[in-house]
């Protein structure tokens, strides 16, 4: 029985593409290296700069007792965190710090240090948030004035203090901060793209024009 004919021949294997295909692999210095772009010289001064106003906020600073004003801001707070009864009178000097006093009496229970940490962590992120006013003040601009506040004697003692004079600084910085932000990315979305076309518009309805003395000539006829 004829089965037919294979061909048996010798298949050229130099037409078929053997070749793996490459597989991307992270390489080892990958991650260091992109660490050394991350940290520029300005971003090491601004960090160091920061680090030394927290240790100057944070130095020594229990070695007071809490004086009558900053006793009557937290004392309110410290009650209600142990579930103790409030007396009427005690009515806190600011309702966000008395909130924020109140949680951290809770977590971290009533001593005169949670009591002043609160005012230093504003007073640090008031400097902090100088880092987003680069576009605005330029880079040197904002380093200095980050540095000065830092050592600003008025701001460090208002830091230092269990009341709401720095919690109203930093809401007040964060507010402008904010405003500046949102105005920039207004003006980015207003302005033309890089071919020189405007941004798509929304669709909005078109403005009704006001009828012309044309059209009330003819309605006037149509009527007669």
């Amino acid at each position: 029985m004829n089965t037919g004919t294979i061909d048996t021949g010798t298949i050229d294997t130099g037409t078929i593409d053997t070749a793996t295909p490459e597989i991307a692999t992270p390489h080892v210095g990958e991650s260091p290296a992109a660490f050394h772009n991350w940290l520029t010289v300005e971003r090491a001064l601004f960090g160091l700069i920061l680090l030394v106003a927290t240790g100057v906020r944070f130095f020594q600073l229990t070695n007071q007792p809490l004086n009558l004003a900053e006793a009557a801001n937290s004392w309110s707070a410290w009650l209600v965190a142990s579930g103790q009864t409030l007396p009427m009178d005690a009515a806190p000097d600011s309702p966000l710090l008395y909130a924020l006093y109140t949680i951290a009496f809770w977590i971290f229970g009533g001593n005169d240090f949670v009591a002043r940490s609160l005012p230093v962590l504003c007073g640090i992120g008031t400097i902090w948030l100088l880092w987003y006013w680069r576009d605005w003040l330029g880079r040197t601009t904002v380093l200095l004035a980050a540095a000065l506040m830092a050592f600003d004697p008025w701001l460090v003692a208002y830091s230092r203090l269990a009341d709401s004079v720095a919690l109203t600084i930093f809401l007040g910085m964060l507010t402008l901060t904010a405003l500046l932000r949102l105005s920039e990315l207004q003006q980015f979305a207003e302005a033309p793209s890089v071919d020189g076309d405007k941004p798509e518009a929304r669709d909005e309805p078109a403005p009704i024009a006001p009828p012309s003395r044309a059209d009330h000539d003819v309605h006037a006829e149509e009527s007669e």
